[in-house]
């Protein structure tokens, strides 16, 4: 049901706002109204003159820190204003800033415990700086302490908890195993199942969550991959846990001094892999090269929960990032969206249509969508007019006009001046 915010102790506090036949009345009378189809989006502009970054339809956060974890990312440290709801560890949110003029939004990870935000009232985002990206390094330089951002409230199923009732709702199957290997878990309760965490590089973050959530109670082994002590994430803190929890086992594996994790070398690792549920989160080309290995012990896919941290999407059924960025859309397959290839591929969501270009293709957008059929608004054609405006859900282009990339999530663009330089989605 929609939410609205109400001059309710600080226009903090979000209630319910009309719907069904009542709600698409009311909205009728605010449009003849204001032009808006709420009041309180007609108000916005004078509430933010009190309250910054004020919107009616998401929550405010205060950049309380900032502070560096490697070269290459970065930990944001948030106040989310009063009734901002709780979260489970590994869930995400999605934050709204200003940059140049205009509202960016993108998605991140909690990388904090629910307990923490229980106490301190505060969130932790880790977040790894995009090269070639626009928000991220803003973020990482430019956005203000003591500055307000919008905050949503916590989505996501990459979870402990959705790990155990998805065991559950198996228990009663047989779990496969290899031939050498006796499964002791075969009828055991989903409660009594271990749990595996395999991370590669930062997506590390949403399992730090976990474990300082559960760190008491968790039968966990950890597997965690990087390149290079540099660009690694929370190695002091997990050495800490692994220290002071003998139920939690960590490995870290840095893969520039050492080959790749195989299937042989995952089961010396974690030889209760055919017994435990097991929670994956890394780089598109890390992942699909460990589901490989895992499924190539005999272990059923259905016991493999996936999430994605990339600047590229990933199929959406293992990555939120890919659901949150289409818009609900869970039909783009892993290969549509892994670049660098030889072609790159231009998904028009609303229209339902894709299409293919060689590499070397330097036609803007809205050229691209008139060759297969489809009718943008647009004027000037030179990125004078900004009638051609157009929201990009994924993927990376260039401004010929500013010679400036985009970052890879959601932006509008003016699509006669919009090169695609990876796969990209649009809501045209």
């Amino acid at each position: 049901m929609r939410t609205a915010y109400a001059k309710v102790k600080g226009l903090e506090k979000p209630i319910q706002s009309p719907s069904n036949i009542s709600g698409r009345l009311w909205q009728k009378f605010s449009q003849s109204l204001t032009g808006n189809d709420r009041f309180s989006a007609y108000l916005e502009p004078v509430i933010q003159m009190l309250l910054p970054a004020w919107a009616a339809n998401s929550y405010r956060a205060q950049v309380i820190n900032r502070r560096i974890e490697n070269e290459q990312a970065f930990t944001l440290v948030l106040r989310p204003s009063r009734y901002w709801p709780a979260f489970t560890a590994g869930q995400f949110v999605q934050i709204t800033v200003e940059v140049d003029g205009a509202l960016v939004s993108r998605v991140f990870s909690i990388s904090s415990s629910p307990q923490m935000f229980q106490k301190e009232g505060l969130i932790e985002l880790s977040i790894r700086i995009q090269e070639k990206g626009r928000i991220t390094p803003w973020l990482a330089s430019d956005l203000k302490i003591r500055q307000w951002i919008r905050l949503s409230a916590p989505s996501g199923v990459f979870s402990i908890e959705n790990t155990i009732k998805s065991a559950a709702q198996k228990a009663s199957l047989p779990l496969q195993k290899n031939s050498t290997q006796k499964d002791e878990d075969t009828n055991g309760s989903a409660q009594s199942r271990p749990l595996l965490f395999i991370a590669g590089g930062s997506g590390i973050t949403p399992f730090r969550a976990m474990l300082h959530e559960y760190k008491e109670t968790l039968q966990v082994t950890v597997i965690y991959s990087y390149r290079g002590a540099a660009q690694s994430l929370f190695l002091s803190e997990l050495n800490q846990l692994k220290t002071n929890f003998p139920n939690i086992k960590i490995h870290l594996l840095d893969s520039s001094r050492q080959p790749r994790m195989n299937a042989s070398r995952l089961l010396e690792l974690a030889p209760e892999v055919f017994g435990s549920a097991i929670l994956l989160c890394g780089p598109p080309a890390f992942m699909q090269h460990t589901v490989k290995e895992i499924l190539s012990l005999g272990v059923s896919k259905d016991r493999i929960l996936q999430e994605s941290f990339s600047s590229t999407p990933i199929n959406a059924i293992s990555s939120h990032y890919a659901s949150v960025a289409l818009n609900g859309r869970s039909d783009l397959s892993q290969d549509n969206f892994l670049a660098p290839t030889d072609e790159r591929q231009i998904h028009f969501l609303l229209s339902q249509k894709t299409m293919s270009i060689n590499s070397n293709n330097n036609d803007p957008l809205l050229n691209l969508a008139e060759s297969i059929g489809l009718k943008p608004v647009h004027g000037c054609r030179a990125g004078v007019c900004h009638q051609c405006i157009c929201k990009k859900r994924q993927g990376r282009v260039l401004n010929m006009r500013t010679q400036q990339y985009s970052d890879t999530g959601p932006e509008d663009i003016q699509l006669c001046i919009s090169v695609p330089v990876d796969n990209v989605a649009l809501d045209l």
